[in-house]
């Protein structure tokens, strides 16, 4: 016998193992998990639709002040909030509306809200900026 080949039995060398057989399996494992995912994201998730009817605000942070500071819509009414710091590290909170986001410096941060109740809901600069931060306020008008 040759030096790998010791203690190995003659039967094990005529029949390997084929690994197509595993790799298959494996592959048609992945397969079935992605086609229930997908299944799952169709027909589970809600979904906004990629239409004209989302309005897009988008608002500048920038030491001390947001641009613009307030904005208007519609009760019901599907909008994107696209944040941008454009000076330092910014944050907004909506505590209301369920935001608490931090915004890195130059990366717009985005967000999509459809508000089911009217009324004025304030903000603020969650990350501290400078001596001016507590004058950084926002709002948003929801109305009927």
């Amino acid at each position: 016998m040759a030096g790998g080949e010791r203690g190995t039995s003659t039967m094990a060398r005529l029949m390997p193992v084929p690994q197509t057989c595993r790799t298959r399996q494996v592959i048609r494992h992945v397969l079935t998990a992605l086609a229930v995912t997908a299944t799952v994201a169709l027909c589970c998730v809600p979904r906004i639709e990629a239409d004209n009817t989302v309005q897009t605000i988008t608002v500048h942070a920038v030491r001390y002040a947001f641009d613009p500071a307030e904005v208007t819509v519609e009760r019901g009414q599907i909008v994107r909030l696209v944040f941008i710091a454009d000076d330092v590290p910014h944050g907004i909170a909506i505590d209301d509306l369920g935001i608490d986001v931090d915004l890195p410096k130059h990366k717009a941060q985005s967000f999509t809200i459809a508000p089911s109740v009217a009324g004025d809901f304030e903000g603020e600069c969650s990350k501290y900026c400078g001596t001016g931060h507590s004058d950084m306020t926002f709002v948003v008008h929801v109305r009927q």
